[in-house]
């Protein structure tokens, strides 16, 4: 005769493989929750190193054209009071100090400044 429970015809070992199996996946699950927590917070440091390394590289060019800016209002300067005054050798100094400045180039030492700025020497803006 059959027996009325049920139970007694519920296959024990596939039961036991299926919670096994499932053990496994939630550990899974949680392992690799794990993985995406570290690779989020590798990736906001990788992401803050990226705008602090364009922060410096801004503050870094930004002072060398304030430099040079400077130094072309000089000789600007320079030029007007010499044609104000007729100061013929103070025109040409200028103009010929502007030349120079102009034709040289801020990026001629980039690789300079970039293994300055990758580097640990502390550099003052």
């Amino acid at each position: 005769m059959a027996s009325p429970f049920l139970l007694d015809q519920v296959p024990w070992t596939s039961l036991a493989a299926l919670f096994s199996q499932v053990q496994e996946t939630v550990q899974k699950l949680s392992d690799n929750e794990v993985e995406i927590t570290r690779i989020d917070a590798a990736r906001e440091i990788c992401l803050a190193e990226i705008e602090n390394r364009f922060d410096l590289y801004r503050k870094a060019f930004d002072h060398i054209f304030a430099e040079r800016r400077a130094v072309i209002d000089g000789y600007f300067t320079a030029i007007d009071q010499g044609r104000t005054s007729g100061d013929r050798d103070m025109v040409v100094q200028a103009m010929a100090g502007l030349a120079h400045l102009v034709e040289s180039s801020p990026f001629r030492d980039l690789d300079r400044v970039r293994s300055m700025l990758d580097g640990n020497d502390v550099i003052e803006i």
